[in-house]
């Protein structure tokens, strides 16, 4: 799993890097729920990593939520990230969100287990 979240912090920095050169890369990830030990294991390992790294991770938590996690999206998309590392309680609704990202030249990873 550190193996995992390493890899996905490295190319979440690697897709970022081009259009955030002169600052610091800005990863939102959107959770699909903390409460569970799991994510909070591969939250830590992911955020380490992109701040060893140099990179700034705003972490939000949708817990068990598909709404609270397309509000929590919307609102990184707002707040400027380079990146969005989303682990989806529902990814079947996400299409739009995602699509908004795209729009604002915002690179996306999903990852689901």
């Amino acid at each position: 799993m550190k193996k995992i979240m390493t890899g996905l912090c490295a190319i979440a920095l690697a897709l970022s890097s081009v259009s955030a050169l002169a600052d610091t890369v800005k990863i939102g990830m959107a959770i699909d729920d903390l409460r569970l030990e799991r994510w909070q294991k591969d939250r830590d390992i992911f955020v380490n990593k992109a701040e060893e790294l140099g990179a700034k991770v705003y972490v939000q938590s949708a817990n068990g939520n598909e709404q609270t996690q397309i509000s929590q999206i919307e609102n990184m998309i707002s707040r400027g990230v380079d990146v969005l590392v989303i682990i989806p309680y529902n990814g079947e609704v996400l299409s739009n969100v995602i699509a908004e990202a795209k729009r604002d030249g915002i690179e996306v990873l999903a990852y689901d287990a």
